[in-house]
């Protein structure tokens, strides 16, 4: 059973002291993939790939289906920047614009793929993020049945020590950012400044970290590491302007010190959305620090024979279809599983025919022996 990713990945970005790092408003580009796979009865594939490449803006267009302008060229740049397009030499290749969508298309016959093979890459040049796929195939001819076993495996690969690296100095910056930026204020009192860049430490750095610490290496207690986050940051403005009262400040001073750390601190937050955000692939992937606009994906997978086991989302006659986003394989694998089954059923009949014969044959040879008969006893004679 796959984690659900979607619920802390959003959580994540909404929980940096209220900071919204998702609600600037901006153009986004998007594409939803569809795949679509045919197998016969040799093994042979039937492979369709499309690419639907669209524009919104994040916040006006938020929950519409308004497209707003796209070109052939743009949607195509886009595609040749994050994606290996397939070889026009190997496939056939389509692509049209119909109503601010463009659509590529992608059409190959394989013959029987031994060993399988990967059609899907979405990459980041500039950081080396990667999502990709692997399809496997295989047929399996017994004498009464053969079995056809089709897999695809997507994607979203993360280096999680080199993440949480990135995080590290990202957070280590916020801190001294913000104890520089009171250095002035908290410069005459030397235990209030240490008190401080300790409160700094333990109630907004440390379980910053260890949030994105869980998110790579235990995402199933992410809701502990979250309410513990949720503890410590809480009110930490209050807390941080209260042990500059207790040190022996006035209340004039008091109130500039409250005025000057809000200013600092929404400044520094935006500087640790900025620095995230140009890390985004090396921190959450191949698509980037972009939760709420998700990439949809949809497999369509047509079957030889009567399918016996899969995990489709649905399923109709041999028809399958999965629908999922790029979070159900972030970081992770995500899998596609079906396997169908052809019964050989002449071999089946002729086997069955040929087994009631030679029962009915030893049956009748029975019946028919000759049935011994008893000798009669010997008679008593009397003495």
């Amino acid at each position: 059973m796959f984690l659900s990713n979607k619920n802390w990945t959003m959580r994540l970005a909404f929980l940096f002291l209220g900071f919204s790092l998702l609600c600037c408003s901006c153009i986004t580009t998007r594409v939803d993939t569809n795949f679509r796979t045919e197998i016969d009865k040799e093994g042979n594939l039937r492979r369709v790939i499309e690419f639907a490449v669209y524009r919104f803006d994040t916040e006006a267009e938020k929950g519409s289906t308004t497209r707003l302008a796209i070109s052939s060229e743009e949607a195509l740049d886009y595609l040749s920047e994050n994606y290996l397009l397939p070889d026009s030499r190997e496939w056939n290749i389509t692509f049209e614009l119909i109503d601010s969508v463009y659509y590529f298309r992608a059409d190959r016959q394989f013959s029987y793929p031994e060993g399988g093979f990967s059609d899907y890459l979405r990459y980041a040049p500039d950081d080396g993020g990667e999502s990709k796929n692997r399809v496997e195939f295989s047929r399996r001819t017994g004498f009464f049945s053969t079995t056809y076993t089709y897999q695809e495996v997507f994607t979203d690969i993360i280096d999680a020590e080199k993440a949480l690296a990135e995080v590290t100095t990202g957070i280590d910056s916020l801190k001294q950012a913000i104890i520089s930026g009171m250095s002035k204020e908290l410069g005459g009192n030397e235990k209030t400044a240490q008190e401080f860049a300790t409160a700094v430490e333990e109630h907004y750095c440390k379980p910053l970290l260890q949030l994105f610490e869980t998110l790579y290496y235990n995402p199933t207690e992410f809701d502990s590491a979250e309410a513990v986050y949720k503890r410590e940051t809480e009110n930490l403005q209050d807390k941080l302007v209260e042990l500059y009262r207790q040190g022996g400040a006035s209340p004039v001073a008091v109130l500039a010190f409250r005025k000057k750390l809000d200013s600092l601190l929404s400044e520094e937050q935006k500087q640790f959305e900025d620095y995230l955000e140009r890390r985004g692939v090396v921190l959450f992937g191949a698509y980037g620090y972009d939760f709420e606009n998700l990439f949809n994906f949809r497999c369509e997978v047509l079957m030889p024979a009567g399918v016996v086991a899969t995990n489709a989302s649905t399923k109709e006659a041999n028809g399958l279809v999965w629908e999922f986003d790029n979070l159900d394989f972030w970081g992770k694998e995500f899998s596609l599983y079906a396997e169908s089954r052809e019964l050989h059923w002449f071999r089946i009949i002729i086997v069955t025919l040929g087994a009631v014969v030679i029962i009915g044959v030893f049956v009748f040879i029975i019946l028919r022996r000759p049935k011994r008969v008893k000798p009669p006893a010997p008679s008593e004679t009397s003495v």
